[in-house]
């Protein structure tokens, strides 16, 4: 799922299965009852340390995110946004 909001605002969260935004608390989908928590790198229900791009709202697993983002710069889901987690740097192989 992609998470959504900026700095002071509430994080809301957009289903990765049906993409309609969660309703109040929870990252449930009201719609399709699926997570809309999922690691872009290995596409499993994330529960608990959850890390994201506050620029495309991607994110998964903190090991997944880091180890993705130890090679790699842009986004693993493919949405073509460089992404910048401080503290994961890519190596110069990266696309």
């Amino acid at each position: 799922g992609a998470a959504k909001g900026g700095s002071g605002k509430k994080v809301t969260y957009s289903c990765c299965v049906c993409g309609e935004e969660t309703k109040g608390e929870t990252t449930h989908c009201a719609s399709c009852q699926d997570s809309a928590i999922k690691c872009a790198v290995c596409r499993i229900t994330v529960r608990g340390t959850f890390v994201w791009c506050q620029g495309c709202g991607h994110g998964g697993h903190l090991q997944h995110m880091q180890s993705w983002f130890s090679r790699y710069s842009l986004c693993p889901t493919g949405c073509g946004h460089t992404c910048v987690f401080p503290g994961f740097l890519p190596s110069e192989n990266s696309p």
